[in-house]
């Protein structure tokens, strides 16, 4: 079964970054190109989105997405404790 057609075991993901982090500009990307590709919604950490430069995408705001969120996955080395 082609990738695209694997149906994900949860559907919403939220990515957060190390901010003032440019390195992990590229695999926040990809990651997110990946899991679109498998059909789950993708949220960016605002702060993350405005600190990459990233325009056009859905938002994650720390704390009040927390009950909607399936996964959350942290780029570096994350204080703020993510969206819980």
């Amino acid at each position: 079964m082609p990738p695209a057609a694997v149906r994900p075991t949860f559907g919403r993901v939220a990515l957060i970054g190390k901010l003032r982090s440019a390195e992990i500009a590229e695999s926040l990307r990809e990651l997110r190109g990946m899991l679109e590709k498998r059909g789950c919604e993708v949220l960016i950490e605002r702060e993350t989105a405005s600190d990459l430069g990233l325009r056009g995408v859905d938002y994650a705001a720390i704390g009040a997405d927390a009950a909607t969120i399936d996964k959350s996955i942290t780029f570096g080395k994350v204080v703020t404790g993510a969206l819980a």
